[in-house]
């Protein structure tokens, strides 16, 4: 993906150029190489899970759900993927700051939240980017009568991020609670109003909050707390000051951070599109910098600028898992038009093409890769490219290859499925398994590949004298029609069968396959020797001159044909076992004759 042009166009697709090369040149831009690295277990099990919830999403817009409720709902379920993979300490870091991005896409562009709420809710997801407040208000106990500095910055921070009820908690662990100060201070953090849900009108909430910053002003402006104490500064930061902000600019650890924080107490009704204005007035005149791939990432969402984020997001070290789950929501959501992001939906098939690539070139994730790709629209008009990732699946085991050929035919991918048979088929034919060749190349229908395995095993039985598959070839039916070759295989193996139980079916047999031409040059010799071998027998009874004149005249016609494939002494055999047949079928013919004129 780093290759991609400025403008988001998508590249030429090819999978065996993929996994040839693009699989390397991933790797490089993504520090997982899941070509060469094992994945660990917590990274398979995201994996298999997001694929799952994928999988639903799919079916569930085909069920036609509002999507209004969907999407955010499919979008949790990944967040809540990524928070179990990061949980668990993965080989993928990167996946913290995936979460946070995708947390705060939720909140302005998945379900975008509304005036009073939203800030809310960017509050807590600044809280989420730094330690827990469990671990915070447990060090605080032992350090507290060490470091009175980290003591009261925690405290700032906490009220940064609207955790009021966490603040108010470490007031009471001071050593000097209940001072009044301390507990008027407390006072004034539980009586903040809060936006309670969208249903609240806007104005009524800001009236009240209004009235509650005009009394918190007026403590500060009555120096309750002394002019330089950090109860003083509380104060101010309550009521939006800015100047004590700037003061107190050490404490935040981003401009986002110190963005949402100021304007959470000086205006908190600010609205989704007012985030831009926000970032740039912050950036411009706070002194922080925004250099870092998370401070770009939220930036771009401030300003809903997704062509930058989606661009972003190709660089990620996440072998384009994000790319391919988030835009996928996004698409298929109704407000997509109104960020005007410049082709898209080619985006979107390259991102999953992408994914899917990576994932095929791991042989254990084979099957979660072409649900990726069969989900590609270009795919799907396009047969060739699923084809050729079906085709290029390592099978180790008959199990895998028919488990392959199974999702190719459910599919309606039959070419994919017939190149599988017949790379099966030539799999085993190196590994000398005759007989699962012939399987395998039956199945293919590909009658050149057919005959050469028949050729082959006909081979063979000049050298063992044993044919392979006799089961195989006696269950035939249909699928005898595929090859010649085949068929003469099949016919060759009942007379092998049945020469010592039934000579007269079997004189029938060998004189069908003379006549037939069916047989391989290399094989002729083999069937005059059995023609000589079953004339030679005593019990053996031409019924038909007719029979005999028409194996001599096959005869003939392979001396004719392949003058250097017939031996002399079996041809001089032959001759005589055919003459000494003919004359005692001619003696019978006479003798019948006689006794019909006696009588």
């Amino acid at each position: 993906m780093s290759a991609m042009s400025t403008n988001l166009k998508a590249p030429p697709f090819s999978i065996t150029s993929s996994l040839a090369l693009g699989v390397a040149a991933g790797a490089s831009a993504n520090h997982v190489n899941l070509v060469g690295d094992r994945i660990d277990v917590p990274l398979r099990c995201f994996i298999a899970h997001t694929a799952g919830v994928f999988r639903a999403f799919k079916a569930s817009l085909q069920e036609k759900q509002d999507r209004r409720r969907l999407i955010p709902k499919v979008s949790k379920l990944y967040r809540s993927a990524m928070a179990q993979l990061n949980e668990s300490n993965s080989q993928l870091p990167v996946f913290r700051l995936v979460e946070s991005v995708w947390h705060l896409c939720e909140i302005l562009v998945i379900e975008p939240q509304p005036s009073g709420v939203l800030i809310q809710q960017l509050q807590q997801w600044t809280a989420l980017l730094t330690s827990s407040t469990a671990e915070r208000l447990s060090d605080l106990t032992d350090t507290l009568a060490q470091d009175e500095e980290k003591f009261w910055d925690t405290f700032f921070i906490l009220i940064s991020h609207g955790q009021i009820e966490d603040a108010c908690i470490i007031l009471r662990r001071h050593p000097h609670w209940p001072r009044e100060d301390f507990t008027l201070m407390a006072k004034i953090l539980e009586s903040i109003p809060v936006m309670g849900d969208s249903a609240q009108i806007p104005l009524q909430f800001l009236e009240q909050w209004k009235v509650w910053q005009d009394t918190v002003k007026q403590v500060a402006a009555e120096a309750r707390f002394g002019l330089d104490t950090p109860f003083h500064s509380a104060c101010l930061l309550l009521t939006g000051n800015a100047a004590e902000f700037e003061r107190k600019k050490h404490i935040f650890d981003s401009w986002f951070h110190f963005a949402i924080a100021k304007a959470a107490y000086a205006q908190p009704l600010v609205g989704v599109s007012d985030l831009a204005k926000l970032a740039d007035q912050t950036l411009s005149s706070s002194g922080f910098i925004s250099s870092d791939p998370l401070s770009q990432l939220v930036l771009a969402l401030f300003k809903l600028d997704l062509q930058s984020f989606l661009r972003q997001l190709a660089d990620l070290d996440d072998f384009w898992w994000t790319g391919a789950h988030l835009l996928d929501l996004l698409v298929n959501s109704a407000d997509l038009q109104t960020y005007n992001i410049v082709n898209v939906e080619a985006l979107h098939e390259q991102f999953l093409k992408d994914y899917a690539l990576l994932l095929l070139s791991q042989r254990s994730l084979w099957e979660t890769a072409l649900l990726y790709l069969s989900n590609c629209q270009c795919c799907k008009q396009n047969k060739a490219i699923l084809t050729e990732a079906l085709i290029s699946l390592y099978c180790p085991t008959q199990q895998k290859a028919l488990k392959v050929v199974a999702i190719a035919e459910k599919l309606g991918l039959p070419e994919a499925a017939a190149s599988i048979y017949r790379m099966q088929s030539m799999k085993w034919i190196k590994e000398g398994k005759l007989d699962t060749a012939l399987t395998w190349a039956i199945r293919s229908r590909n009658s050149p590949l057919v005959s050469r395995v028949s050729e082959l095993i006909l081979a063979e039985f000049l050298e063992t004298g044993r044919i392979r598959s006799e089961d195989q070839l006696k269950s035939l039916g249909q699928e005898m029609l595929v090859s010649e070759r085949l068929s003469f295989l099949a016919k060759y193996s009942e007379f092998h069968r049945v020469r010592e139980s039934d000579p007269q079916q079997a004189c029938d047999l060998l004189l069908f396959l003379v006549d037939s031409q069916w047989s391989p040059g290399f094989f002729l010799s083999q069937l005059l020797r059995d023609a000589v071998e079953l004339l030679e027998r005593d019990e053996t009874r031409v019924k038909n001159v007719a029979h005999l004149q028409r194996l001599m005249s096959c005869l003939q016609r392979v001396l004719k044909e392949r003058p250097a494939e017939v031996k002399k002494p079996v041809l001089d055999r032959l001759n005589f076992a055919a003459s000494k047949k003919m004359a005692q079928s001619l003696l019978g013919l006479m003798q019948t004759t006689n006794q019909h004129l006696l009588f």
